[in-house]
């Protein structure tokens, strides 16, 4: 199985993502934390990058197979993590930086059922 590109966790009624590691640091991603009342839905894709709007501007990479950085679209920002392949999730938000994530994490399911059933 791939590493993930991306550690992300519900606790304590916040959704927290890791900042990238290892190689994948030089997107220049942060870390972030997301109050869940911010979090507006989150749906398991099958393929993250389909869902990859705009152009990165700034820091972030692209390789074969990674997009890592921040997408602008539509005057919003996504915050993206994702890979070509492989179920991700993306989470849509509100009142934050990011309008939405895109992230190829270990287990897209569980952590949309995290957010979509935790305490808002």
């Amino acid at each position: 199985m791939t590493e993930p590109l991306i550690h992300a966790h519900v606790a304590d009624g916040v959704l927290h993502v890791d900042a990238p590691g290892g190689f994948h640091a030089m997107s220049g991603l942060h870390a972030l934390e997301v109050p869940l009342d911010h979090v507006v839905g989150a749906e398991v894709v099958d393929h993250p990058s389909d869902a990859i709007q705009g152009f990165r501007r700034g820091m972030g990479m692209a390789l074969p197979d990674e997009h890592l950085g921040g997408y602008h679209h539509d005057e919003v920002v996504d915050y993206v993590a994702a890979r070509n392949t492989g179920q991700g999730l993306v989470v849509t938000l509100r009142d934050e930086k990011y309008s939405r994530l895109i992230l190829s994490v270990d287990d897209p399911g569980a952590l949309a059922t995290a957010l979509t059933t935790g305490p808002h």
